[in-house]
């Protein structure tokens, strides 16, 4: 199995896995989905360890949506915290956090492989069925999965199901997405993006049909044109505060503008489980 990055003798998982390769412990079998998945993940890790570029999104716009994400993680995980991240692809959004006890679940081993690199504990498994005990983590992140499930409550149960009673979900996924493209003749993948989002959707998915309450959103911007990224004075004294104050407005109204003009790429939704 592999190595946990606490040194406490938590039995994180309720099943036994069906297989293991290069440590990482396998509970799913493969089907069409799961091959399709892993084709399309292939074509990701192919790119970006040979070419050094992502196939799909420009690298520039990758960032800017780990970076959205990121933020939102460092605002509401406190240090120490056991957090999942499903769909942890590379661990490109979990090797920030060192100071937090990492866990990610993808259905890609090729994933699974780099991520486990960073320090990060991992296994293979679909997110309609994951393999850890109800209550384990304090918080789970989700990034650019939840569009691409086959059943999307049942996903969502789930998440629900392996927080602890007010841990923390946080998901992004394509803002009010075109979904023409996928069904072209000349797309090469048969499951990829199945559904769109937008904040109302995410709200009512999250607080009508599971018992989540809504924490907080923040989007990521097709275009940054028009925005105007003022710094934080974050030192101690009278004039680092009084100059901060004296920019909230500003950031406030850029940050208004930019949702006017621009349109939204991406949305992250920040949830907390009510109920234990």
């Amino acid at each position: 199995m592999a190595q946990h990055e606490s040194d406490e003798p938590v039995a994180i998982y309720r099943r036994l896995p069906v297989a293991e390769r290069s440590g990482i412990p396998i509970f799913i079998d493969s089907d069409d989905y799961v091959e399709n998945y892993r084709a399309i993940a292939d074509m990701h890790v192919r790119s970006i360890t040979v070419a050094r570029s992502n196939p799909f999104v420009e690298e520039h716009i990758v960032r800017r949506l780990d970076d959205s994400t990121a933020a939102l993680i460092a605002r509401h995980a406190r240090d120490g915290a056991r957090i999942l991240d499903i769909g942890v692809g590379p661990g490109r959004v979990l090797e920030r956090f060192s100071g937090l006890r990492r866990h990610g679940v993808d259905l890609s081993l090729d994933y699974l492989e780099l991520a486990a690199k960073k320090g990060i504990d991992v296994c293979c498994a679909n997110a309609e069925e994951l393999p850890y005990r109800d209550g384990l983590f304090d918080a789970v992140v989700s990034t650019d999965v939840l569009e691409h499930v086959l059943d999307l409550n049942r996903a969502v149960a789930e998440i629900d199901r392996v927080l602890r009673p007010r841990g923390i979900a946080i998901v992004r996924v394509p803002y009010r997405e075109n979904l023409a493209p996928y069904l072209a003749p000349e797309y090469p993948f048969r499951y990829a993006h199945l559904r769109s989002f937008d904040e109302h959707a995410l709200r009512l998915l999250f607080t009508r049909v599971h018992a989540f309450e809504h924490v907080e959103e923040s989007y990521v911007y097709a275009l940054s044109a028009g925005t105007l990224r003022l710094p934080r004075f974050r030192g101690r004294g009278a004039l680092a505060a009084a100059l901060d104050l004296a920019t909230r407005p500003i950031s406030a109204l850029n940050a208004a503008t930019a949702r006017l003009a621009c349109a939204p790429l991406e949305i992250n939704a920040v949830l907390c489980k009510r109920h234990a």
